[in-house]
């Protein structure tokens, strides 16, 4: 947190951090830093022929120990890396041909190199001097301290890339691991990816090499996914699983996923309704078990049928139906009108809602509404003809490759003329709010199935999945839920699938394996523990105590951005309010000096001088309250501040009095990698007991 006010004694950290770091970056970064010049490697080589008897001719003994075939593993290696700089670009050279070259240089002849050496026994010298770490403390005992020209920002940086490359390697292997055992163990998302499944378990152990298997990977990930309708199918009609709702049966489902085929395929929509409400399977099953709402959906499905049958087309123009002039025509005469309506009667008098047939209902006294609930049919019949003729001139072809278009207008006013089953029931018999719902669950599936096969056929996967997952939480039961892991692990296969390159797959990979932090996650679970900040504003007093009494204390403001371990407690609130969440945060760092310069400087320098970690460290705790529907959060604090307290464009302005903070603050939670959260598994939500 940074302050408006300075001060200049001396630092008491600084010495004792530069101390650290001296001791323990060279343990991490040895490797690196002394293989990468001449000055470095010809220590190493000196080393290497006084320990073989002043001459480098041993290391080709065919009887050769371990020790000595490392010993030619660096040899091999420093010459491999300096050849091109002695002999320009060429192609890799056999070990035999770099010693040869080598045997030639006049600096190097009167050193006694080797002959040559056996090409299987390089190779392997080769390997195991990749592998040793022996190269690292090998090369400090040479050189005794760290090469000049390196500094503390440089080691820091280095040992900061390699730790944060392996964390992310071993947090993709522990997503992979998780998805192999979901895989292995979830019966419902082996149906939906068996391709993937099946990869994946045959990986087995390997798993840990997941970059040698993810185009395999990938071909499996979109082999599954173009068969997802087909799989949802499986997934929901399979006797073995038995996922569905108790008033959702089998052959009902498979009756609007048939629609949803017929759709695809270009049947008429004629041919759907008649399917739907004469000749699919469910229409023709009775059973006493059979949840009386489904019974009222077969009637409400044969009425449109009827209806629809009762308006078929003459052959006018191709129409499905008669055009709107031909309907209005009839309107205009009330003895064909009387006629019509007389025939519509008949032919539905014994469907029945219920206990109530159309008979009992339908009459002379509703007629008008039955009437104009039909002529809003009529008018969408009108719009599908215009779809269906777009179609058969090739309009939708010459600007649409894939024919979304089409499919899409077709697809939309078909379900609406589908909706207007709930009008014509609304009409004939009494209001029945059950049999609306599932009227609209009826076109809410037949919406996500045809959607979920428009994305497939345009290759947007992830959207196939949202709607894949849409569909099976308003389908099965709650216990059998499953939408979490098919959204979770889906969406990283759609993602995956629409790469269209290895940077793209790679940062898929990290956005999926690493924790994400979220001020969202404190607030909705009992516990969370995480590394973040708090971005902005305090203020309060200071307290300096290698000042005179009188300029010991003074008030202090300015911005903060301290770093460091966040313990979160949320997840409890008053029903139908939002949660707020409190948290214990320790802070080790403080950039807020930074932050602020970079709040009115976003564009400036990038070159600012070198700086030391100890410049930034504040060790500081404080008690947060983190705000209901808002990442905001308030909180008393103590800290001692950072000798860094403000950047410009010319430079630093320290303060080494480092003195202790006390005070309010108000700032933006940026939750930076959540580490653990109770009650969040696999990705998926939290549902309190």
């Amino acid at each position: 947190m940074t302050k408006l006010i300075t001060h200049n004694p001396n630092s008491e950290i600084q010495p004792v951090m530069k101390k650290i770091i001296t001791l323990v970056f060279p343990l991490f970064f040895g490797l690196q830093v002394f293989a990468q010049s001449a000055y470095q490697d010809a220590f190493e080589l000196a080393g290497l022929y006084r320990r073989n008897g002043n001459s480098f001719k041993p290391l080709t003994r065919t009887d050769a120990a371990d020790t000595t075939l490392l010993d030619l593993g660096r040899f091999l290696d420093i010459l491999y890396r300096h050849y091109d700089t002695i002999w320009g670009p060429t192609p890799a050279p056999t070990a035999n041909n770099i010693i040869s070259s080598y045997n030639e240089n006049p600096f190097f002849e009167k050193y006694q190199l080797p002959v040559g050496v056996n090409d299987v026994a390089s190779e392997t010298a080769l390997k195991m001097a990749a592998e040793s770490a022996i190269t690292n403390k090998s090369a400090l005992g040479a050189l005794g301290t760290a090469s000049p020209g390196i500094s503390v920002a440089v080691l820091a940086d280095g040992v900061a890339k390699f730790l944060v490359k392996r964390t992310k390697e071993e947090l993709t292997v522990a997503f992979f691991e998780e998805f192999r055992e979901v895989l292995a163990s979830n019966d419902e998302l082996e149906i939906l990816f068996p391709g993937t499944r099946m990869i994946l378990l045959g990986i087995g152990d390997q798993i840990y090499n997941f970059n040698a298997y993810i185009d395999s990977m990938r071909e499996a990930f979109i082999s599954d996914l173009k068969r997802l309708h087909n799989n949802l199918d499986e997934l929901l009609t399979n006797n073995k699983v038995e996922v569905l709702k108790e008033d959702t049966p089998v052959n009902y489902i498979s009756a609007l996923f048939k629609a949803t085929e017929m759709l695809a395929g270009k049947a008429s929509l004629k041919e759907i309704i008649t399917y739907l409400g004469r000749d699919a399977a469910f229409q023709n099953f009775n059973s006493t078990t059979e949840p009386q709402a489904i019974t009222k959906v077969k009637s409400a499905m044969r009425l449109l049928y009827l209806i629809s049958e009762s308006v078929e087309g003459d052959g006018f123009d191709d129409r499905l139906w008669v055009a709107p002039v031909q309907f209005r025509k009839m309107l205009k005469d009330r003895l064909v009108l009387d006629f019509y309506l007389g025939l519509v009667y008949e032919k539905t008098k014994n469907t029945s809602f219920g206990s109530l047939k159309v008979a009992d209902t339908f009459s002379t006294q509703n007629a008008d509404e039955f009437l104009t609930t039909l002529n809003a049919f009529i008018e969408l019949g009108e719009d599908l003809h215009g779809v269906t003729q777009r179609i058969h001139t090739g309009e939708y072809q010459q600007n649409d490759s894939l024919l979304y278009y089409e499919y899409f207008d077709y697809t939309q006013v078909a379900l609406d003329l589908i909706k207007t089953t709930g009008k014509f029931v609304a009409v004939v018999s009494q209001k029945d709010s059950v049999l609306q719902q599932k009227l609209e669950e009826v076109t809410f599936v037949l919406g996500r199935i045809s959607s979920i096969t428009l994305d497939v056929r345009r290759k947007h996967y992830s959207n196939a999945i949202v709607h894949a997952g849409l569909l099976v939480n308003e389908l099965i039961l709650p216990e059998k839920d499953f939408s979490c892991p098919l959204l979770r692990y889906g969406a990283f296969m759609a993602a995956i699938s629409e790469s269209r390159n290895s940077n793209d797959v790679a940062a898929v990979m990290e956005a999926f394996a690493l924790p994400r932090g979220s001020s969202y996650i404190k607030k909705h679970y009992p516990f969370n523990l995480s590394i973040g900040s708090y971005v902005g504003f305090n203020a309060g007093v200071e307290t300096l105590s290698k000042l005179d009494s009188k300029d010991k204390t003074g008030l202090n403001a300015g911005m903060g951005a301290p770093i460091g371990v966040a313990f979160s407690w949320g997840g409890k609130s008053d029903a139908g309010h939002s949660p707020g969440s409190y948290t214990y945060y320790l802070s080790v760092v403080d950039i807020g000096a930074f932050t602020a310069f970079r709040f009115t400087n976003n564009d400036a320098v990038n070159d600012l001088p070198s700086l030391n970690f100890s410049n930034l460290f504040a060790p500081g705790a404080a008690f947060i309250y983190g705000l209901p529907k808002f990442p905001g959060s308030v909180g008393l604090f103590m800290q001692r501040g950072p000798s860094l307290r403000k950047v410009t464009s010319a430079g630093y302005e320290f303060d080494e009095t480092n003195g202790w903070r006390f005070g309010i603050m108000a700032s933006v939670d940026i939750p930076l990698f959540n580490m653990f959260t109770k009650g969040k598994k696999s990705g998926c939500s939290y549902s309190p007991e």
